[in-house]
């Protein structure tokens, strides 16, 4: 499975960690900041805001790499599931070109599949159920598999070979959602990178204020929150099991509903 902070901390927490943090890294660098202004009773404006606004613009080019990766996969977690409810449905009307009783044992299975990759998207499904859920699929795969080599043996032919085609192209589309969910995240590294830049960056941040008269606490909170957000919406992106922004089931709901209302 993916290492994510979400694994952990519900959403709401992990808003509330990332801006203590943030929030903290502000404040420490807005305290020597002020002790360094008092020292040298010199206001300096010219030099420093370069060198924090480098950093800043740092931070945002990170953050927005971030976001276009997370957004891209969570894009493509989308599209697979339309792309895996196409296939079953493909399959299950292929069934049709075997004899009997491998046509009825080939849609009852499809059945059953279906059911199983819709429950993602029940009220009570969690998380934590999906290794089960993954195992219970690939039980399914095995069992259609055996049907398709029975139907081939049974007559070898091009008709044949579509319905083979089919449970094929399952198969694939099983072990890239199982990809796109599980394994396919933004890598540590990189997570670890933009955090230590997003502290380095308020810290700076919060150092030039400290020798500024005007002091603005709306506006170090307004910060503070924007860069958390932020932070929050790409983690939640590239979490696909938990958070807010959840795959959308739509596509395999609807075929399990189509499937279980045929005889």
């Amino acid at each position: 499975m993916s290492a994510n902070l979400l694994d952990f901390v519900p959403i709401w927490a992990h808003l509330m960690i990332v801006s203590a943090v943030i929030g903290f890294a502000l404040l420490v660098g807005r305290y020597f900041g002020r002790k360094h202004y008092q020292r040298s009773k010199v206001s300096e404006k010219g030099p420093s805001g370069i060198l924090v606004g480098s950093i800043l613009s740092l931070l945002a080019f990170l953050l927005a790499f971030t976001f276009s990766m997370a957004a891209s996969r969570f894009e493509e977690r989308r599209e697979s599931v339309l792309e895996e409810a196409n296939s079953i449905g493909t399959a299950y009307l292929r069934a049709d070109l075997l004899a009997e009783p491998l046509r009825s044992n080939a849609k009852h299975l499809l059945k059953q599949y279906a059911e199983i990759r819709a429950t993602v998207a029940s009220p009570g499904w969690a998380y934590e159920g999906l290794r089960e859920l993954i195992g219970r699929s690939e039980k399914i795969q095995i069992e259609l598999w055996d049907v398709t080599v029975s139907a081939s043996e049974a007559a070898p032919s091009a008709i044949t070979g579509l319905f083979v085609q089919a449970i094929n192209e399952i198969i694939d589309v099983h072990a890239k959602r199982i990809m796109l969910g599980t394994r396919s995240t933004i890598p540590s590294a990189i997570w670890a990178c933009l955090y230590f830049v997003a502290a380095i960056g308020l810290a700076s941040a919060g150092f030039q204020s400290g020798g500024q008269k005007a002091r603005n606490q709306l506006l170090l909170l307004a910060v503070v929150l924007t860069f958390a957000l932020v932070l929050t919406l790409v983690t939640d992106l590239d979490h696909p099991g938990r958070g807010i922004l959840m795959t959308d089931q739509s596509p395999m709901l609807d075929l399990a509903a189509s499937l279980s209302e045929v005889q």
